[in-house]
């Protein structure tokens, strides 16, 4: 959340996601900060997980700042052994 909301380098996700996500969060993240948001810390307040198939995974999540809840869908896929994030939809 911190970095779709204009916060911290993408660096520490990099190995978790996939080069094609992390483009779109950095746009994300740019649009935020031209937009003069500060982020807050987040807290999820809840999540479900379903397995779509041996190699990959839905994620559902209720994320608040404090003023806003936003709902968080990711989608994870098995790569040479790791789950990385392929998509990741903030509404």
């Amino acid at each position: 959340m911190e970095a779709v909301t204009g916060g911290e380098d993408l660096l520490a996700l990099a190995r978790w996601i996939t080069p094609e996500l992390r483009e779109s969060l950095h746009r994300q993240q740019s649009l935020a900060r031209r937009r003069g948001l500060t982020p807050g810390p987040a807290h999820i307040l809840r999540a479900r997980v379903c397995r779509t198939s041996a190699t990959s995974a839905e994620v559902s999540l209720v994320v608040s700042d404090g003023e806003h809840s936003r709902a968080v869908a990711m989608r994870f896929e098995d790569s040479h052994g790791r789950w990385l994030a392929t998509v990741i939809d903030v509404l």
